[in-house]
């Protein structure tokens, strides 16, 4: 069974952001959280997974949660069940890898590299072409 890639909880809002890869499977996910002071894990709800990026609210008690997790199971028997996966307290904005892109893309880096070789090498053959011409002319 899969897991989730990442999971984040916002612990101001209640908020829940978690990934999960692309797959074939119909998945539900099981959120789970340990309020605060107790070590048994209550489950807070059960969604579908329909996208990559999902995102949950959910309701902490007054003393809030000292750890939320996601576990994903099989839609059509709920328990086949992956590995939890904890969600770390929010830092800023959850990453995307399918997102996330570099400052300059490999492709437009080999294009650019390929220009400039190219550039370089009608230069050399110029160069050789001046300097024999030039040698042609002078005898």
């Amino acid at each position: 069974m899969p897991r989730p890639t990442e999971a984040q909880f916002d612990r101001d809002t209640g908020y829940l952001t978690f990934h999960v890869e692309p797959s074939s499977l119909k998945l539900l996910a099981k959120i789970e959280a340990r309020p605060v002071g107790t070590e048994m894990w209550v489950q807070q709800t059960v969604i579908s997974v329909i996208r990559q990026i999902e995102k949950v609210q959910l309701n902490p008690p007054d003393e809030g949660f000292s750890d939320v997790r996601v576990k994903l199971c099989l839609e059509s028997n709920d328990s086949w069940c992956g590995d939890a996966k904890l969600a770390n307290p929010l830092e800023e904005e959850l990453p995307n890898p399918k997102d996330s892109r570099a400052a300059i893309s490999s492709e437009t880096l080999m294009v650019i590299v390929g220009i400039i070789g190219v550039t370089f090498l009608i230069c050399i053959v110029l160069a050789i072409c001046c300097c024999w011409k030039k040698k042609v002319n002078h005898k």
